[in-house]
């Protein structure tokens, strides 16, 4: 398993290396070879017809846009505000705002709300609350941090009115709603202060019913990046863990079974520099699962960057495809985001600016949308990146940031 992996790793580095031009000629030349010539077709139609328009843009927010959530229409974004970027040791203001075009206001007061996502009616929001949270002095700490003063709450989009889920004290990831709307579910580690003994693993809260339950990862801890994914049918949840026991620092896919409450591991995904895990997702069929990945170089932007998306198939028990989108030397790559049915990828890239003073911030969306690749330039002097994907798969939210302001930006495929 991990010399496969290990190989296309490398045998995507000789591919993503060429010019994109030769990957979507590649792309539209394969139906041909296997005789299909209605997808050959279809790949011209979808060529011809994939554009980015703007649909509509917020009011100017307070500070950074830097993580969102789309309502159901995709007409509002849950997003989360930055509103000073301070050194580590200090305090960061966060803050959730429900924006629209020419529409924004805060939900709730603050100061420390984080990782906002809709519920599948729009009529809830539910997030985490970390005003009692204590900053670490440094990374050493950070690493040790189980602390019980996260809360996870549920706001009433409209009324503002918020409820605390009875939880028990540790840490958590982001919150995602379960497609039927009955359920919540978050990665979580106990905290280590706790006098009660609760196992890592996924936590799923039945906010309407007052219920709760603790699907346990043994030898794995939730890595708390991107939050859980959900199947369709609110049955399964896919979750990226770390193993506690390796000592090559590997991630692990487990999918836990509600009925059952039950979590198993379903792959190993052995992380070598420079690639970071960024996230997981549920694939439209039982049998797929994907590893979100961001490459890292040291200087930043040094060489040309990856983002990647690696396939699971479970029913031949192997890493059998791999997507990718990659920047040019000198520009940082950011995180990549997929939509729903994992058909459509998008990332921003970033050039590096060693002296900001003397310089002008310049950001591009980098996009692969059913096969085909490119990108577009944000405005001249704004530094972006992609918030998340609607539930349809045709917007993403992008963050465009002018110095300590931004604005939350939607753009639709035409």
């Amino acid at each position: 398993m991990t010399s496969r992996i290990r190989g296309q790793f490398a045998r995507s580095r000789v591919s993503w290396g060429r010019p994109a031009v030769l990957a979507a000629l590649f792309s539209l030349a394969l139906p041909l070879v296997l005789g299909c010539q209605g997808a050959k077709e279809s790949e011209k139609q979808v060529a011809q017809q994939v554009a980015w328009r703007e649909v509509w843009a917020s009011p100017e927010l307070p500070g950074e846009p830097a993580f969102g959530s789309f309502s159901s229409s995709g007409e509002r974004v849950a997003v989360q505000v930055i509103e000073k970027r301070e050194s580590r040791a200090e305090y960061v203001r966060q803050q959730l705002w429900i924006v629209g075009k020419e529409y924004a206001k805060p939900l709730g007061a603050g100061p420390s709300d984080v990782y906002p996502d809709w519920s599948p009616k729009s009529d809830e929001i539910v997030y985490l609350d970390l005003s009692g949270w204590k900053r670490p002095k440094n990374d050493q700490e950070l690493m040790k941090l189980r602390d019980p003063s996260v809360r996870v709450v549920v706001a009433d989009a409209s009324t503002e009115e918020r409820r605390i889920l009875q939880t028990p004290p540790g840490y958590y990831g982001a919150p995602r709603w379960s497609p039927d709307g009955r359920a919540i579910a978050v990665g979580f580690s106990p905290a280590a202060a706790s006098e009660e003994s609760k196992p890592d693993g996924l936590l799923v809260v039945r906010p309407e019913e007052h219920t709760s339950q603790i699907i346990p990862t043994p030898g794995a801890t939730p890595a708390h990046r991107g939050g859980p994914s959900w199947s369709s049918d609110s049955e399964r949840v896919l979750l990226l863990c770390e193993d506690e026991i390796s000592t090559d620092s590997s991630y692990e896919l487990w999918i836990a079974e509600l009925v059952a409450g039950k979590a198993a591991r379903v792959a190993r995904v052995p992380v070598e520099w420079p690639y970071q895990a960024v996230g997981a997702q549920m694939g439209s069929s039982r049998e797929s699962c994907y590893y979100l990945a961001k490459e890292l170089s040291w200087p930043p932007g040094s060489k040309a960057e990856s983002a990647l998306v690696l396939q699971y198939d479970q029913a031949c028990g192997q890493w059998d495809e791999v997507t990718w989108l990659s920047s040019e030397p000198g520009w940082a790559i950011g995180a990549p985001h997929v939509n729903d049915n994992v058909t459509c990828i998008a990332t921003n890239t970033t050039k590096v600016i060693e002296d900001e003073s003397n310089s002008i911030p310049e950001s591009r969306i980098l996009w692969r949308y059913h096969g085909q690749t490119g990108s577009f330039q944000l405005p001249a002097g704004t530094r972006g990146a992609v918030l998340c994907w609607s539930r349809d798969g045709r917007r993403i939210a992008v963050s465009e940031v002018t110095g300590d302001k931004g604005r939350v930006v939607v753009y639709e495929f035409r």
